[in-house]
């Protein structure tokens, strides 16, 4: 239960209703947006960025990025990407906003016209020599020598 804007009751009751009355919202929900970012995809195989041993925290500690226990081509998709499919199944997911690169939303079935993936998608856009990206079919050079040589638009 919320009372002025903190939680009284013990801390199990907490989680089973504050679940309880996310799920009501979303069934009686017209056009429901969902954001994601990396946590979704940690029961993947994948690496989130602010837990405690985190992308960003060990970064932050002066340490190298955690180990991936699988390669970034054998991750699939997992229940939190399946239950957002089943939204969109019922008609309920409205739109999905993901800061995710990973390509599992749409691997798992999401339609691409209903996600703006803010980081852009591994799949969709890859850079060969790690200073190239493409934007409306040119390819572009974001090397220092280049955008000095004013050569930073390979396409034109």
């Amino acid at each position: 239960m919320m009372h002025s804007g903190r939680e009284t009751g013990n801390r199990g009751d907490g989680v089973e209703s504050r679940t309880r009355q996310c799920a009501e919202w979303i069934a009686e929900s017209v056009r429901l947006v969902v954001f994601t970012g990396a946590g979704i995809s940690t029961d993947s195989g994948l690496p989130d960025y602010r837990g405690p041993d985190g992308v960003w925290t060990r970064r932050d500690k002066g340490l190298p990025p955690p180990k991936m226990k699988k390669s970034i081509d054998e991750i699939e998709p997992n229940a939190g990407h399946a239950a957002l499919f089943d939204l969109q199944e019922m008609g309920k997911l409205w739109f999905l906003i993901s800061q995710n690169v990973d390509d599992l939303h749409l691997m798992f079935g999401i339609r691409p016209e209903i996600i703006a993936e803010l980081h852009g998608n591994r799949a969709v856009m890859k850079c060969s020599t790690s200073c190239f990206f493409q934007s409306n079919g040119y390819d572009y050079c974001l090397s220092k020598s280049n955008r000095e040589r004013g050569t930073w638009n390979q396409s034109e």
